[in-house]
This record gives structure tokens, C-alpha cells and sequence, in this order.
């Protein structure tokens, strides 16, 4: 028989713990993701990074998420690090804000009301990557009607574990529904590129582990290309590196092989890979110059051209450009100036060719980046860009960009708009005048939710 006393207790007991759950549930309840409304057809702008624009809205990190086994539950959470969005219209007003007369409680306040009012969650899931090579390859990328994006990966091993220690390559259609895992590198440090193919498919490279591989994401596949790789250069959707035996490779994305470039040499003369440009490798051959050897000499090589000498001497700080060296200095006088040259060899003789004269500057130029033909420099705290083949007028892009990184993501400039990471773990959003070459005030666009104030808290 039953002991019906017992069994009473044990009724009592679940029906308390059903309570306590109902309870709990109410009190801190889970929505369920909702997908937002699908944007209207636009052009992408500014690929990889934080920010990346489509038509009318920028889809942005909502901070930066720094550990990998934080909650990533797909669910209606605000989270850091997940995707939002933002139409472009709405960003300059909310900046504005700080232009009112109210204390700083306030603004914050109202700045953050506007944010909870303006900015939408597209995917809950957070924006992760631990590699910080080359940060313009980390970030928000979209492709079609999607946006591609890197996370821990969520699945579990035979013994249950999560595998976040791995990166997931993901995506979400542009209103966050139909998400979507396409592969699984075994680093959370691997760099990798994409890049859509004529007929609408997607393919990439990946370099993890001293392994370079090629990828095609809509079949979920990926084929090794070489292994025991080093001194790997990134170029666009090129990739370079030196094999065991120092020859110089290059993989061109989408194609099936890497390929042989500069041929291993029984000298002893060192080969370093110094740089990777529009298509180039740059390398030098040589000792140092000291008295028992020779300077060392830079030459350039891609798959057609092999060893062409550019500069019977090495630079300290420079990009290499279709079998030339554009590089900066200062020139000495009065007033210390700075400019910005290309040179070459030319036979036995060096061709300098002017691209900024020093006659414009007295502050030291910075060489950030350069792509294709378009230069990015900075010069007391502004940032340019110009095309070096038409020499045209340099172009103010932005004021005070951070020079360092927070993670895997250094600064992003999309339009007007600079987005930044805090140390905080926010993202901010200034607003550059590229008359007055000053930011308006940083903003903090963080999208979170708000908490209900209880009773107790008031008092």
C-alpha cells in the first residue's frame, strides 16, 4: 500500500517547486527572438569591421563581447557584441542631443531612450573573434539579402562540453530570421576572406594553425592548401607565404592551387617577406650592410613577374605599389616638413616621383593603409584618403580615429559616422565635419533594456 501521508508531502513539495518556477519565470522572463522587418534593396557599403551600411541602415556590433563562453542563446536578449541596426537619418539627431541644456544624468537618459527607440536587434547572437592580425578581416559582412558573421560555436563534444574554443562562420538574413551555420574553424584566432562569385556562390580562404585552406561556404567544404606555413601577408582576397624552404607562394581566393612565385635558393643570403600589395609580393634578399656583406636589396614578384628588383635599399616604413615603394619622410629646413613619394629602380638609377608635396605639411604623415590605388593617411589627428595615381586633393574622412585596437576590431568609418569600441565593452558613434575636421561629441549607441525600477530602488 501507499503511504498516503507521504504521498501528500510529495504533492505539496512539486506543487511548491511549480509555484517557485512560475514565479521565477515572471520575473525574469525570456522572450523569443523576433525577426524585424526586411530592408529594402541597397547598396553595401564599407564591408568587414563594426559597421557595415545597406541602403538606408547600418547594421553595427553592439560592443564588444570579449570572452567566448558568454550566453549566446538565440533568444529575444539584448546581448553585448550582438547585431543591430540603425537607419542612417536617425543617428545625426540623436548625436545632436548633446548640444541641450540638461545635466549629464539627463543626457545620458535621453540618449539612451532614443537609442531603445531607434536601434533594433537583428541577431541576438554575439559577434566574436580572437584574431588580431589583421583586424579589417574580422566583423560584419553581407552578402545578398544575408549578413555573415563569426561566433563561438555552440555545439557539444561526446562528452557534452561546449566547443567555444572553436569559431563558427554564421549568418542571418538582413531582418535576423533563417540563421544559419556554415562552417566551423578550429581557432578562434583564424583569419579568413569571402568573396561572392559570379554565379551568386560563396567562396573564401582560411588561416588557422599555420594551415592555409580554401573554402566554399555554400557547400560547407574546404580543401588544405598548404601546411607549416609562415610569415603570411593578407592582400585583398590574396594570400601570401613562405614555405618551409623560404619559397615565396601566393593564393588568389577562389581558384583551386596556390602557386610558386619566388623559387627556394640554395644561398645563404636570408629571404624575408616583407609585405603583400595590389597583387605583389615585396621580400628582401640580402644581410644587412655591414662590411662583409652587401646592403639588402628589395624586390617585388607576382605570378607573372619573378624577382624584378625595386630598391637597392630597404625602408623602415612604406607600402609597396605595383612594383614600387610609396613611402614618407621629412625634409629638413626651417620648418621640418613631410611629404610622400613613390620610388623605383630603373636600371642602375632610382625614380622618386612626388605624390604629397612637403611643402603642404609640417606635422609628420602616418601611412595607415593602402587599397588599390586609394591612400589612407593621417596628419595632426586627421584622417585622409586620396587616390595616388590622379594625385587627387586629399579627402578628410575623420578626426581623432583611435590608432589601437579593443579586441578584434579597431575603428570603423561608415559615411560621416566613426564607430568605435570602449574599454567599457560600448560601441560610440562621433559625427565628423569635414569642414571644421572635428568629431561632434562621442556618443554612446549601445542598445540595452530597460529596467524596471522596483519600489525598494526608489527609496
Amino acid at each position: 500500500m501507499f503511504n498516503t501521508k507521504f504521498s501528500k508531502t510529495i504533492v505539496i513539495l512539486v506543487a511548491m517547486l511549480m509555484l517557485a518556477t512560475l514565479v521565477l519565470t515572471a520575473c525574469n522572463p525570456v522572450e523569443p527572438f523576433t525577426p524585424v522587418e526586411m530592408p529594402e534593396a541597397g547598396q553595401v557599403t564599407g564591408n568587414g569591421g563594426i559597421a557595415v551600411g545597406y541602403g538606408d541602415w547600418i547594421y553595427y556590433v553592439n560592443g564588444y563581447q570579449s570572452s567566448y563562453t558568454a550566453d549566446n542563446t538565440h533568444n529575444g536578449v539584448v546581448r553585448t557584441g550582438s547585431i543591430v541596426r540603425i537607419k542612417k537619418a536617425d543617428i545625426a539627431p540623436i548625436i545632436a542631443l548633446n548640444d541641450e541644456d540638461m545635466s549629464s544624468k539627463d543626457l545620458a537618459e535621453a540618449i539612451q531612450n532614443e537609442v531603445r527607440a531607434k536601434v533594433e536587434l537583428v541577431v541576438p547572437h554575439f559577434v566574436y573573434s580572437s584574431n588580431t592580425t589583421e583586424h579589417s578581416y574580422n566583423g560584419l559582412f553581407i552578402f545578398g539579402d544575408r549578413i555573415y558573421f563569426t561566433t563561438a560555436n555552440d555545439a557539444v563534444d561526446a562528452n557534452g562540453d561546449l566547443l567555444t574554443n572553436q569559431l563558427a562562420l554564421c549568418s542571418a538574413k538582413l531582418d535576423g530570421s533563417d540563421v544559419q551555420k556554415h562552417y566551423v574553424f578550429p581557432s578562434t584566432a583564424t583569419m579568413y576572406k569571402l568573396a561572392e562569385q559570379e554565379d551568386g556562390s560563396l567562396v573564401g580562404w582560411y588561416v588557422a594553425d599555420n594551415t592555409l585552406s580554401s573554402l566554399n561556404v555554400s557547400e560547407g567544404t574546404s580543401k588544405v592548401l598548404a601546411e607549416e606555413i609562415s610569415s603570411v601577408k593578407l592582400d585583398g582576397e590574396n594570400v601570401f607565404f613562405m614555405d618551409e624552404d623560404k619559397a615565396i607562394w601566393k593564393y588568389i581566393l577562389g581558384e583551386s592551387d596556390a602557386n610558386c612565385i619566388v623559387e627556394a635558393t640554395d644561398d645563404q643570403a636570408p629571404v624575408t617577406l616583407l609585405a603583400a600589395s595590389n597583387g605583389y609580393a615585396y621580400y628582401t634578399i640580402g644581410y644587412e650592410n655591414t662590411p662583409e656583406h652587401d646592403e639588402i636589396k628589395v624586390f617585388y614578384a607576382d605570378s607573372e613577374v619573378d624577382g624584378q628588383l625595386v630598391l637597392n635599399t630597404s625602408m623602415s616604413s612604406y607600402f609597396g605599389y605595383n612594383g614600387k615603394l610609396l613611402y614618407t619622410r621629412s625634409v629638413s629646413g626651417e620648418v621640418t616638413t613631410y611629404g610622400v613619394w613613390i620610388a623605383h629602380s630603373q636600371g642602375s638609377q632610382t625614380i622618386i616621383e612626388e605624390i604629397l608635396s612637403p611643402n603642404n605639411y609640417d606635422t609628420a604623415i602616418t601611412l595607415n593603409k593602402l587599397e588599390g590605388s586609394t591612400l589612407y593617411f593621417t596628419v595632426a589627428n586627421v584622417y585622409y584618403s586620396m587616390d595616388i595615381e590622379t594625385k587627387s586633393e586629399p579627402v578628410a574622412l575623420g578626426y581623432n580615429v583611435p590608432t589601437s585596437a579593443t579586441g578584434w576590431a579597431k575603428f570603423d568609418i561608415e559615411g560621416e559616422f566613426l564607430f568605435t569600441f570602449n574599454s567599457t565593452g560600448t560601441v560610440s558613434i562621433a559625427q565628423f565635419n569635414a569642414e571644421t575636421k572635428k568629431n561632434s561629441d562621442t556618443t554612446n549607441f549601445t542598445l540595452t533594456v530597460e529596467v524596471e525600477e522596483t519600489e525598494e530602488d526608489a527609496q
